[in-house]
């Protein structure tokens, strides 16, 4: 990909110019120093195995070594898992796993019990479907939402004043159910 420096200047400031050339030199800059510290890192990689080879004076210790090479950065819940995992199937040291970082722990009370969670059990009583159909069945097999709310109310708590959330419970159930036809505005019909 060429660029045409003329139309590239015209586009460009002489002060954007500069602060690019200054960033690109920045970059240079880290870039030297990070090769620098992977060359030094990699050398003391290579001291600690041979040094692990030579304590252990086996020939799996030399495979180890032979095959040391920079593994890609681990990062999230199970860092440094597979190093640990990879190094006892080759027969090296487990590697130790570095300390999560952030925010610690909060700590637990010896004298407190953890709260158990509640099991759900089985629903007792009719869906709000079923008492809907039944609902449906007393008002002649039509009728409007309000009125098949305030039954379903009735059966369900003993109070006929449908809260909006039971209104919205039991009209989901019959939208959802193929036995009930919306036929109006608010107006069910039972069709089975």
């Amino acid at each position: 990909m060429s660029f045409n420096i003329d139309t590239l200047a015209v586009q460009l400031s002489l002060d954007e110019v500069n602060a690019l050339l200054k960033q690109k030199q920045k970059n240079l800059k880290r870039i030297a120093t990070l090769k620098e510290r992977k060359a030094d890192l990699e050398g003391q990689i290579a001291e600690i195995n041979s040094e692990i080879a030579a304590l252990s004076g086996d020939t799996t210790a030399e495979k180890f070594v032979a095959s040391a090479a920079p593994a890609p950065k681990k990062t999230g819940k199970n860092r440094g898992r597979s190093a640990i995992k990879a190094a006892r199937k080759q027969g090296g040291p487990a590697k130790t796993v570095a300390p999560k970082r952030g925010r610690p722990a909060k700590a637990t009370s010896a004298k407190k019990a953890p709260a158990k969670k509640k099991g759900r059990g089985k629903r007792i009583g009719p869906s709000f479907r079923e008492l809907a159909a039944e609902a449906l069945r007393s008002l002649n097999g039509e009728a409007q939402l309000k009125e098949i709310a305030a039954i379903v109310a009735e059966k369900k708590t003993g109070n006929s004043n449908a809260t909006p959330s039971l209104y919205t419970t039991v009209s989901t159930a019959m939208r959802n159910a193929s036995e009930f036809a919306n036929v109006g505005r608010g107006r069910w019909k039972l069709i089975g």
